[in-house]
């Protein structure tokens, strides 16, 4: 991919991708435990968990992201340290745990959960970059899922710097703040509307395909959106926000947080005025590629 040290170290906090190759390299000596966090489809139709009992990574628990889904919101939201510490202990996570978040479908659940679990204090954090459905085709049935046990629940604390406050972006909407607000959301829902000054990075443009793009690609994305990769960031876009950070924290720009607001929750919140209905122009800005 252009982008991967083998080994790479991963700093609390920040996400990392990891390629197939090297996850199945450093799955014992490292103790890596897989994470599948595919959710079920929004016609109920597919359940996520029925796939991971016969279509799995090696040594894979199943981590439910349907249980905190908000369907106003259509997203899967943090949930709270009470909520999330039962689901711990009885997957036998800890935040000393080395885990690699993947789903079935398209990444971005995967970087979700993986956003969470750094938010909660998790030390180690990566999302496997690679097409889960092609790598695993045929080898779905010969798969165990990991087995731990945790002697006490998770010792977590949701770490409020990852989030963004209303403050914060309604500053940045009334030109009153140097960082940068970026929707990841793609152009056609962000022609429908975003918060004043928001930049456009399209998630397409640096993920496709469960996979992180090469990292000239990446750069080139966020100088064409006009974002400075060494300045605050601040990403919005539901599911989509998780993808930016992640790709960003991989890369080593200068990453920031997500605002977990929906654009209408935000009017209401900051007393912004209506939606805007078409993009905000931006000129590409030059920033030195790491």
């Amino acid at each position: 991919m252009g982008c991967f040290e083998s080994r790479e170290e991963v700093k609390p906090g920040v996400i990392k991708f990891i390629s197939h190759e090297d996850y199945v390299k450093d799955l014992v000596e490292l103790k890596l435990v897989a994470l599948d966090c595919s959710v079920d489809s929004f016609d109920g139709k597919t359940k996520a968990e029925e796939l991971y009992k016969f279509q799995r990574v090696t040594n894979a628990l199943y981590f439910n992201l349907n249980q905190f889904f908000d369907a106003t919101k259509k997203i899967h939201r943090t949930p709270t340290t009470d909520e999330l510490k039962p689901v711990l202990k009885e997957l036998g996570l800890t935040v000393d745990t080395h885990v690699v978040c993947y789903d079935y479908k398209d990444g971005m659940p995967a970087c979700r959960a993986a956003f969470i679990l750094s938010a909660m204090g998790f030390k180690e954090v990566r999302v496997l970059n690679c097409n889960f459905t092609h790598q695993y085709k045929k080898e779905a049935t010969e798969q165990k899922s990991a087995k731990l046990t945790a002697t006490a629940a998770a010792d977590i604390k949701l770490d409020m710097k990852f989030f963004a406050t209303v403050e914060e972006v309604k500053k940045i909407a009334e030109g009153a703040s140097s960082d940068q607000l970026i929707d990841c959301r793609s152009e056609t829902a962000f022609k429908k509307g975003t918060i004043p000054k928001a930049k456009h990075l399209d998630y397409t443009k640096v993920w496709s395909n469960h996979q992180i793009k090469e990292s000239s690609e990446v750069i080139k994305a966020f100088k064409d959106a006009g974002i400075d990769i060494e300045k605050p960031m601040i990403f919005t876009g539901a599911l989509a926000a998780t993808v930016g950070k992640a790709v960003a924290d991989h890369l080593g720009f200068k990453s920031g947080k997500v605002f977990e607001m929906t654009f209408e929750e935000f009017k209401i919140a900051a007393e912004v005025k209506p939606v805007e209905t078409k993009p905000v122009e931006t000129k590409p800005v030059e920033a030195a590629a790491k």
